[in-house]
């Protein structure tokens, strides 16, 4: 899992020169890069898309999101996938939060462009396992119309209580909190988008890549 600064010092809302963020930065990756404990696991499925949602074939599954359904438009398979950085890393940022405020903002910045570094490791690992076919971007439960609370049918598809640990509270949040939920269209069309912010439906994130 690669620590790519810039992307770290871009969640902390700084510019990318912004040389004091980039220390911070790296001072909460020193202390997070030997309890993070990063685990995943994914499942390629077929699935049957329409407009007002995506049923899964292997036991149909249904998920009830038109923007899911668009963003899936033309998708005969997908990928289901989970990621967590385990709960050490949840203990360190917990521990920062009461001793050291622009510590653990670094920190919660430094975990959050981790996470995305080992979703795309493991996309890689997708891709190769897929055929030939092309990957859109990540789509998870609570972007759009897509319910939050579905994210305990996919945890329950991929079994993640006992594979990577990973669970969700009454409230339907991941535990531990740097974990990433998604599905990934898988398509035969060649001109497939894949930026994941152009596919974000939330346009006004200060995250934003243009």
């Amino acid at each position: 899992m690669k620590y790519v600064r810039a992307e770290a010092v871009r969640y902390m809302g700084a510019k990318k020169d912004d040389r004091d963020a980039g220390v911070l930065a790296d001072l909460a990756y020193l202390q997070l890069r030997n309890e993070v404990r990063p685990k995943s696991c994914w499942r390629i499925c077929g699935c049957s898309v329409d407009a007002g949602g995506v049923t899964l074939v292997a036991n149909g599954m249904r998920f009830e999101s038109k923007n899911l359904a668009a963003h899936l438009q033309g998708c005969k398979k997908l990928a289901v996938l989970a990621a967590t950085l385990g709960s050490n890393a949840d203990i360190v940022l917990r521990r920062l939060a009461l001793t050291n405020v622009a510590q653990a903002a670094a920190a919660q910045a430094v975990c959050a462009a981790l996470i995305e570094s080992y979703c795309d490791e493991t996309e890689a690992e997708i891709a190769a396992a897929a055929a030939g076919l092309h990957l859109k971007p990540r789509f998870s439960p609570g972007y759009g119309d897509w319910r939050l609370e579905d994210q305990q049918l996919l945890l329950a598809f991929l079994d993640c209580v006992k594979s990577i640990g990973l669970t969700l509270t009454d409230g339907y949040m991941l535990t531990p909190v740097k974990s990433v939920t998604a599905v990934i269209g898988l398509t035969e069309d060649t001109v497939c988008n894949s930026s994941k912010c152009a596919a974000c439906l939330n346009q006004e994130c200060e995250f934003r890549k243009e």
